[in-house]
């Protein structure tokens, strides 16, 4: 039986609190044997605020996408100009995160290559995320998607863990099949 088709739409205000639970379910299934729990708990607590502002923030920083299957939440994406300076047409992923019981099933895969095929439409030549470096899931989906380390790495969470910076050309002649 095939799976129904992914849709994916920009979030609106009224969806920060889907992005924020989305965001902890997320953490709560990826991270428990990465970091610390009162890590987990602590950044946890400030989802709702953090989106609510996020999501009212005139003009955005980011695009912020939902990614729906049969009218569910599945995933959200978040992408757009980079975090950092002086990034040379560089672009950022700066979010994706899919709720447990979605993940695996390739929604991952359509999210970034909307958020790549967007990238390159507003003029983007490569696209960069961080991943933490113990997140093998993770890492496994990007590489899938053509990123590869580019060298660059930092340690977060009060020094407990170090994050891997993933790059990927949007240059590259592939097929991007979001919808199907």
């Amino acid at each position: 039986m095939k799976s129904p088709p992914l849709r994916i739409r920009r979030a609106e205000a009224p969806d920060s609190e889907t992005m924020a639970e989305i965001h902890r379910r997320s953490w709560l299934a990826a991270y428990p044997e990465l970091l610390p729990p009162e890590a987990i708990a602590e950044v946890n607590a400030g989802r709702s605020s953090l989106w609510e502002r996020l999501l009212h923030e005139t003009p955005p920083r980011a695009s912020y996408f939902l990614g729906e299957l049969d009218g569910k939440p599945a995933g959200m994406i978040v992408f757009g100009s980079p975090r950092e300076e002086n990034q040379e047409n560089a672009a950022e992923i700066h979010s994706l995160y899919l709720l447990p019981e979605y993940q695996h099933r390739g929604i991952g895969s359509k999210l970034i290559a909307f958020a790549m095929r967007e990238l390159k439409k507003q003029g983007f030549s490569s696209v960069f995320l961080w991943v933490l470096a113990e997140n093998r899931p993770a890492i496994a989906c990007y590489e899938k998607n053509g990123f590869r380390p580019d060298g660059r790495k930092e340690t977060v969470i009060g020094k407990t863990v170090t994050e891997l910076r993933y790059s990927r050309s949007l240059s590259n002649n592939i097929t991007w099949s979001a919808h199907s």
